[in-house]
């Protein structure tokens, strides 16, 4: 009998907790401005109610791998690539500052694997068509999205469709925070409500039945 587990995460408990893999064979990232603006706007109006209440942004259907904590993401990963970027921004934006190892522990992990290897593993890796480079550059040189830009185009790394788009969305939420959180505590006030109160249900099992649970869904 398959095994279905589903458990509700914030999106600290997340990215802390797992590792999130994009298979070649998912949609590649295809959020324009407008779907980014749209969750960034949807949480702010939330954070600015001052109730602190929960806010739920859905669901997310994974499939479990070999690894422990690891998983494939089957639905769910333009929310999750989004979320990734936002804390690439967050980090670029606490840089001096105690929290900034925090988000350094979300982005990414070191750790032995079963082979005894060390290695160093992003949080999130998209593995359709040099995605994964791009978003270890984005992660690696930790600036704002011009010096992003301009350092990804001199290593070399293409940018197409959906590779533009990931940049075009690391600079909507840096854009996003501009304009609602200038300075350090506000933006460690809005941390704190992303941090514990954005959450989403993962449903996890395997990819057979992920399958088909995501064909269900999408059929209804």
């Amino acid at each position: 009998m398959t095994k279905i587990v589903d458990h509700k995460y914030s999106i600290d408990q997340a990215f802390r907790e797992c590792f999130y893999i994009v298979p070649d064979y998912q949609r590649e990232y295809v959020w324009t401005e407008k779907e980014v603006h749209q969750l960034m706007d949807d949480i702010d109006e939330q954070f600015d109610t001052g109730h602190q209440r929960e806010y739920f942004v859905g669901t997310i259907l994974v499939s479990e791998t070999q690894q422990k904590t690891h998983f494939e993401v089957i639905d769910g990963q333009q929310r999750l690539t989004t979320f990734f970027l936002l804390l690439c921004a967050l980090r670029q934006r606490f840089q001096g500052e105690p929290e900034y190892q925090v988000f350094s522990g979300l982005l990414a992990a070191n750790y032995n694997d079963r082979d005894g290897k060390f290695r160093t593993d992003l949080k999130l890796e998209p593995r359709y068509e040099h995605a994964g480079e791009l978003m270890s550059r984005i992660v690696t040189i930790d600036a704002d999205p011009q010096t992003t830009r301009a350092r990804i185009a001199a290593a070399g790394v293409p940018k197409f469709g959906s590779l533009e788009k990931l940049l075009d969305a690391y600079s909507t939420v840096h854009r996003c925070l501009d304009d609602n959180y200038g300075d350090i505590a506000k933006l460690r006030q809005y941390w704190s409500y992303l941090a514990n109160d954005v959450v989403f249900i993962q449903i996890s099992t395997d990819v057979s039945s992920a399958l088909k649970i995501f064909e269900t869904i999408n059929e209804r």
